[in-house]
């Protein structure tokens, strides 16, 4: 390799260890800031370690939770998959520290909803902001919390492992799985008086 295939690795690495991945303890929403704001979108972003000048995209792996149902396909004019859309229930289920975190998890998402409003500058504070956790009438069950797989030419850009980390297909991930999941707060989607979060795997 020469001198600038060097440096472009190094670059690469660099940046790999910068994508900090949070577990729900460690995450903080009142570190959260707003980034650039687009007509159909809002940046939202997150201090990279302590450097308070410094941000990237929000990633959190959540615990482990059940997909109550079959995921929901959207597609393209060209009946291409463009996206699966999944929900989590936030049941707690599992070990007694999966409960704990599940619990917190529920808490800290709802935190994220409401500091984002908060930073929201005029007139979008003003919108609708539909919250991550979406509650049945049934009040037995705990909230879901919809996250995105983001398909390319119908091939899934979301890695999936098994609990041996063996690498699987992206259909395995169906009703009744048991799974946790890095997401990603990618910003703000905009939809004419409406607005919501978009967190994807």
């Amino acid at each position: 390799y020469n001198a600038l295939n060097l440096n472009n690795i190094r670059n690469v690495i660099y940046y790999i260890v910068r994508m900090k991945i949070l577990l729900t303890n460690n995450y903080n929403p009142e570190l959260l800031t707003i980034g650039n704001v687009k007509d159909k979108s809002i940046g939202v972003y997150y201090p990279i370690e302590d450097k308070s000048e410094e941000f990237s995209k929000l990633r959190i792996q959540t615990p482990r939770f059940k997909i109550p149902f079959n995921p929901d396909e959207r597609k393209t004019k060209e009946n291409k998959i463009f996206v699966k859309n999944i929900s989590l229930s936030t049941d707690e289920i599992g070990t007694d520290l999966n409960k704990k975190n599940a619990n917190t998890f529920r808490m800290k998402i709802e935190e994220t909803d409401q500091k984002i409003k908060f930073l929201l500058p005029p007139p979008y504070n003003e919108k609708n902001l539909s919250p991550s956790l979406w509650q049945s009438k049934n009040l037995t069950y705990k909230p879901t919390m919809r996250i995105t797989l983001p398909y390319s030419d119908e091939v899934c850009k979301t890695a999936v492992y098994n609990e041996k980390d063996d690498k699987i297909q992206d259909t395995d991930v169906c009703r009744n799985s048991v799974i946790s999941a890095i997401i990603r707060l990618d910003g703000i989607w905009l939809w004419g008086d409406k607005m919501g979060v978009n967190w994807v795997a």
